[in-house]
């Protein structure tokens, strides 16, 4: 499912606080990575169990698939703060502060931006990074008719090792 090549994540500080941001080419057209971001049985297929209300203001709640080492399953609640279709989605909220999909056309696909601006603890960086560099790799699996395993996330060990080793 992981794709070669693909453009690493990157973690910048901003404001005192950490900015996660990955650029990548999808083969689809914005509408459709549109749907794959906001349509929560699209959602399942690449990122998790959600329960939105496609508007500005609106929620945009997602429980992950996968545990975390304690035996939990993480939900962030959080709140759209932009939306824009199909080129701009942005939420506010916990665990991931705010998260931005910026979508743009290439020839018949999509650029898009993400980006996730949060408090993110030095401990966790590396594993917060991988998480969505695996997701980002899943949606272009789920946008070519896939759907990632969100539970057991086979390739992401190996994604987290190559984050651990640039020391974050």
């Amino acid at each position: 499912m992981i794709d070669e090549g693909l453009t690493d994540g990157a973690v910048s500080d901003e404001d005192g606080r950490s900015v996660i941001r990955f650029e990548r080419e999808l083969p689809a057209p914005p509408a459709v990575v549109w749907v794959a971001i906001t349509d929560p049985e699209f959602l399942q297929r690449w990122w998790g169990e959600a329960d939105i209300d496609p508007r500005q203001g609106g929620r945009f709640n997602l429980t992950w698939a996968n545990r975390t080492p304690d035996g939990d399953r993480l939900t962030m609640h959080a709140t759209i703060t932009a939306f824009e279709p199909p080129h701009l989605l942005e939420t506010t909220g916990d665990i991931h502060g705010v998260v931005r999909f910026e979508l743009h056309a290439i020839g018949p696909g999509t650029k898009v931006v993400f980006t996730s601006k949060l408090e993110l603890p030095d401990e966790v960086k590396s594993r917060t990074v991988a998480g969505w560099h695996y997701h980002l790799s899943a949606l272009r699996f789920a946008l070519t008719g896939g759907t990632a395993d969100l539970v057991k996330l086979p390739e992401w060990a190996a994604i987290y090792e190559r984050y651990a080793a640039l020391g974050w």
